[in-house]
């Protein structure tokens, strides 16, 4: 069959293509007619800055649809409505298509009555930033730091003020502060104004903040976040950890071995996909779950955060504006309908 697909088809660069889809399905594959998907800029430009020349590859792993053919072995009870999509672990791509043919054991839940599609995207994001929360401490509340506040970010520090903590955000963008600022985040702080670190101990009492989530992507941002963590804290690396940066390691085993500070990683395909009694820790289709009522209750405040929804020929530009941090620009949706 044929459909549209976006492409990243050299070094940051995007286009829209015509392209044959492949519609044979093995049991348990699906065919998913994709009526909206979101863009991840950390993600998506990261591995678009390194596609060579003449290479062409597909991109994003959030989308909402409904399932239009399967090859069995599919809830007939999920078939036709509108699904919002998590792959499988090995199909985490070609997400921004008017179709896509979905490995089997993906994650597809029914949308809440009344969730606009367009919105239920953002699930995916809500995923991540819960990521931290599913193995913290019950001894770890009060305050937490949120470094980077971009979408990513700004959704952790909204996760964070649900769950009940003062929340500190650390950007150098003074636009992604403006919009911590109107989602409620407590307070905000310019990275590149004075020393973050002892900002945050001034706000905590001295104490640094028990819950560091780091979203920025960066290595070379760790370390701070780490030495404004409470002493029995935990530091979170969200945002995985991009660039080179140089480690002090007696420092670095300083903060765990003195302070009793727990590092985590932050990556969510690692949790269990779905729910087990003997399981304590909350699973995908759970936390997705949560995430789509959230949306669909505003309890996830969205307003700043989603700033366009383009047609599929209109977001090349929408990566572009996003490449050249066009602060205009940051959670794109992009319409296949």
């Amino acid at each position: 069959m044929n459909g549209q697909q976006l492409m990243m088809t050299g070094p940051n660069r995007v286009e829209l293509r015509e392209v044959e889809m492949d519609d044979a399905l093995a049991h348990g594959e699906t065919l998913l007619k994709i009526t909206h998907s979101l863009i991840s800029p950390g993600t998506e430009l990261s591995v678009m800055a390194g596609v060579k020349e003449g290479q062409a590859r597909g991109t994003g792993y959030t989308a909402v649809g409904s399932i239009i053919a399967d090859g069995g072995g599919i809830d007939p009870a999920i078939k036709g409505r509108p699904v919002f999509l998590f792959p499988a672990y090995t199909d985490q791509r070609n997400c921004h298509a008017s179709h896509k043919k979905c490995e089997r054991d993906g994650i597809y839940l029914p949308l809440p009555d009344g969730l606009d599609p367009a919105k239920a995207c953002f699930a995916r994001m809500i995923n991540v930033v819960l990521t931290p929360f599913a193995h913290l401490d019950s001894r770890v509340q009060g305050w937490a730091l949120v470094t980077g506040l971009g979408l990513v970010g700004n959704l952790a520090a909204q996760v964070a003020r649900i769950k009940g903590f003062a929340v500190i955000g650390v950007d150098q963008d003074a636009a992604r502060r403006k919009r911590a600022t109107d989602v409620g985040v407590h307070h905000v702080i310019d990275s590149h104004v004075g020393d973050t670190v002892e900002q945050v101990k001034a706000l905590t009492g001295g104490r640094g903040a028990m819950l560091s989530i780091n979203a920025t992507g960066y290595a070379a941002t760790f370390m701070a976040s780490i030495a404004a963590t409470a002493d029995g804290g935990e530091f979170s690396s969200l945002g995985g950890a991009r660039g080179e940066t140089l480690v002090d390691l007696v420092e670095l085993f300083r903060h765990v071995q003195n302070r009793h500070v727990t590092i985590r990683g932050g990556w969510e395909m690692l949790l269990p996909r779905q729910p087990s009694p003997a399981n304590r820790t909350p699973s995908t289709a759970e936390n997705l779950a949560l995430a789509l009522r959230w949306l669909r209750d505003d309890t996830i405040d969205l307003k700043p955060l989603w700033t366009h929804t383009v047609k599929a020929k209109d977001a090349p530009e929408a990566y572009a504006a996003l490449r050249q941090a066009d602060p205009a620009y940051l959670g794109v949706v992009v319409d296949w309908t």
